[in-house]
């Protein structure tokens, strides 16, 4: 991870930086950073530390190049943002402007110089992608705070509100089961690709890999082959999820078979090693065994999902899959181990790995269709 934050398409921040108004009065500070560049790539370093996961640390990143880009064109330092700044900004991640809007591309080329198709958004941020950024951002300004780099927070009274979780506040984006048998029927068309992007036997492990663990994409993309061990006849994967915790999800039989073909295709014995830690769950599609990014595996798959869509037989399938992602399928995993599968919510809370069962709850959908049926009852004429 190159540590230099260089604002995209503007100059490179001066190493001396006229004081704003956010500075303390006494000066003093515990860090040797004198300059926003350096303040922010110390504040990033800590997340290079074995206390954060990658995914925490790609995100950080990603933030605060978005953050000093933005104040870098409006002449700003960080010391000059104020409240007003970030209800501004807040307003600005809901509605970039088109040139500053690309597919993803590296922040930097491979000789460390800034990638000039890089674009720092993809397209106007959901609010719960901006309620993200805002907490890595009001984590950014806490740092700084703490240091002695800055006076105070403007971020502590900019912040989204934030509502508790309830058990009435459902999560809709999943894929009912009607939709996930026809996408898996529609993947059966790949059948005859054996190598390349569209390689059938990569497809399909992908996708039953996300479903049948409901795991994350970020532990996905950054787990090994040897993060699967068998103890006592079963078999885990264990990954790393929000927060840098280390969680042990349970592989199936069913994903165990899934696992055997994909690693008979991919040149490997049917079961992992424990050597086998350079080699990625997922590898490219072309025989070189090589780790692909999070960004290529939540492309294709939300590339398969749009292509289904297209060809689905009724419009709510269409609507399901044009929307569909990878984080879908964690959704999708949830809400068929409860309302399918029947599984206790505990058990299914521990797979997921969420911190509250009451974010579990949100999956039990069928307590609404049942809900539905009994209002049915209720009908104009009692007689």
């Amino acid at each position: 991870m190159t540590n230099s934050i260089i604002p995209y398409d503007s100059p490179a921040l001066t190493q001396v930086e006229l004081p704003g108004k956010n500075k303390p009065a006494d000066g003093f500070t515990l860090v040797h950073a004198k300059t926003d560049a350096e303040i922010v790539t110390l504040w990033l370093n800590r997340f290079l530390t074995a206390d954060y996961s990658k995914n925490t640390a790609v995100n950080a990143r990603k933030e605060a190049e978005r953050f000093l880009h933005w104040i870098s064109i409006r002449g700003q330092t960080l010391s000059d943002v104020l409240i007003e700044d970030c209800i501004e900004y807040r307003k600005f991640m809901a509605a970039p402007p088109a040139e500053l809007i690309g597919p993803p591309r590296p922040r930097f080329l491979s000789d460390g110089t800034p990638n000039p198709k890089w674009r720092p958004f993809a397209g106007p941020l959901s609010l719960p992608s901006e309620k993200q950024a805002v907490t890595i951002l009001f984590g950014l300004f806490e740092f700084m705070c703490g240091t002695g780099y800055l006076a105070k927070n403007p971020w502590r009274f900019a912040r989204p509100k934030t509502a508790a979780i309830t058990q009435d506040e459902e999560i809709e984006r999943f894929l009912d089961v009607p939709t996930w048998r026809w996408l898996l029927s529609f993947l059966e068309q790949y059948q005859q690709q054996e190598t390349g992007r569209y390689a059938y036997p990569r497809l399909r492990w992908m996708f039953l890999l996300f479903y049948l663990t409901g795991a994350r994409l970020s532990e996905v993309a950054m787990s090994s082959m040897s993060n699967i061990t068998v103890r006592r006849g079963r078999w885990w994967i264990r990954v790393v999820g929000k927060g840098a915790k280390k969680g042990d999800i349970p592989l199936s039989g069913e994903c165990i078979d899934e696992l055997k073909r994909y690693r008979l295709w991919a040149g490997l014995p049917p079961l992992p090693l424990a050597s086998e830690s350079e080699v990625p769950l997922i590898s490219d599609g072309f025989g070189s065994g090589r780790r692909v990014s999070r960004s290529t595996v939540a492309k294709l798959i939300k590339e398969i999902c749009v292509a289904a869509s297209k060809e689905a037989p009724d419009v709510d399938m269409r609507d399901q899959l044009a929307e569909a992602s990878t984080h879908w399928l964690r959704h999708t995993a949830a809400s068929h181990m409860l309302n399918e599968a029947k599984m206790p919510m505990l058990s299914v809370s521990k797979i997921l790995r969420h911190n509250d069962i009451r974010t579990t709850q949100r999956y039990t959908h069928k307590n609404k269709d049942d809900l539905h049926d009994q209002a049915s009852k209720h009908v104009i004429d009692p007689s």
